[in-house]
């Protein structure tokens, strides 16, 4: 595997998440579901289960983390699930950019996944996410 050096991958996630960014606010998704192989996938019979708001810049500066780097999403607004998953089989998020474009991807869960949840998503609930790191490492 083919390794970067640390200014290019704060430059590269740096421009991600400038990204997130395009079109207004970004937010993050959470689903339930089967997960798609990649971001750009589409999302088949996923059901939304709940649509967070990002802050109006979505990521702070990204950060060195020796090696490699991270950004950190500022704060996202809690919102309510318009569904739940009480199994919990199956879930990821996705951050989308203000045009809708699926910009990252992650599997999340109750205290489990990349984006780890403090409990199972309930209809009527309100739901808040209190980190989101994205990381890059800079060597295999």
């Amino acid at each position: 595997m083919a390794s970067i050096r640390n200014a290019q991958a704060l430059t590269m996630l740096d421009v991600i998440g400038a990204i997130c960014d395009t079109g207004g606010t970004a937010h993050v998704i959470i689903y339930s579901g089967a997960v798609p192989a990649t971001c750009d996938a589409a999302l088949s019979s996923a059901t939304t289960l709940v649509t967070l708001t990002m802050n109006a810049d979505s990521f702070a500066a990204a950060a060195d983390t020796n090696p490699g780097a991270q950004i950190t999403a500022n704060a996202i607004s809690s919102a309510v699930a318009v569904a739940g998953d009480t199994t919990h089989v199956q879930s990821f998020a996705r951050v989308v950019d203000g045009g809708g474009t699926a910009r990252l991807q992650m599997t999340c869960g109750v205290q489990a996944g990349e984006l780890q949840l403090s409990g199972l998503i309930v209809t009527g609930a309100t739901v808040s996410i209190a980190s989101l790191i994205a990381t890059l490492p800079e060597a295999a």
